[in-house]
């Protein structure tokens, strides 16, 4: 054991065996701030990590989208490595945390579709799981409508204060669009792609629809005054497959 440095816990399919520690995963993981590899292994002990000889180099490979994690809890700090779908846990004493906070918004959501929600969490959040690659800053458009500079950038519309609505976009074209179930059909996402429109220029609809993007698709061209929100809300057939074991995603 390193003096002072944070042990190995426990990953996140052992932490979320049962509710209480599934809110623990969600608690900590919306609270989370990115940090720096460097400072990953200057404050963390990987030994209960790493295979005999492996290097943190050698562990992260398999993953170009690896990250490492912080979160300041009122009793100590928490940190973790995403890798592959899951989140790794170090801790002071090496136990697994307990650190709770109520759920928002954005957790409920992802609960209920975990894939097209990610779409309305900050840049580089850790439950998106890498799935966007590294984001940039986020640019403030209007008072209700910011965007997240990136390859593939995406737009998030606001009311009262929270985000009820994302669009991302790859190569001019609607990669995923998603409502809060709370706040569909009330021309959420048409508004969206709108003013998204004002600020990018046109952005295509893709030739891979689900029912409910070609839905989506058929009330914007006719423009509805009052056109349904998808109910699964990602309008590009899923390109993506991830490990049914990695919770994360």
């Amino acid at each position: 054991m390193t003096d002072n440095k944070l042990q190995y816990a426990l990953s996140c399919n052992r932490l979320r065996v049962n509710d209480e520690g599934d809110q623990v995963w969600h608690s900590l993981v919306a609270k989370a701030e990115r940090i720096q590899f460097d400072e990953f292994s200057e404050v963390c002990d990987l030994s209960g990590l790493l295979e005999d000889g492996e290097t943190l180099d050698d562990y992260i490979a398999v993953d170009e989208w690896a990250g490492a994690y912080r979160v300041e809890t009122d009793a100590e700090p928490v940190v973790f490595m995403q890798r592959a779908g899951f989140e790794f846990f170090f801790t002071h004493d090496g136990l697994p945390p307990t650190f709770v906070e109520p759920l928002d918004r954005l957790a409920h959501e992802l609960m209920i579709d975990n894939g097209a929600a990610r779409v309305l969490l900050k840049p580089n959040d850790a439950r998106i799981g890498g799935a966007y690659g590294y984001e940039g800053e986020v640019v403030e458009i209007d008072y209700d409508l910011d965007m997240v500079m990136a390859d593939c950038p995406r737009f998030r519309l606001y009311r009262d204060g929270e985000v009820v609505a994302g669009l991302r976009i790859e190569d001019g074209v609607i990669d995923q669009i998603y409502v809060a179930n709370d706040m569909r059909r009330q021309g959420l996402a048409t508004e969206l792609l709108n003013r998204a429109q004002e600020v990018y220029g046109h952005i295509e609809h893709s030739e891979s629809l689900s029912d409910d993007g070609k839905a989506f698709r058929a009330s914007f061209e006719h423009e509805s005054d009052e056109p349904d929100e998808p109910e699964v809300t990602s309008t590009r057939a899923r390109r993506h497959t991830y490990d049914d074991e990695g919770p994360s995603l």
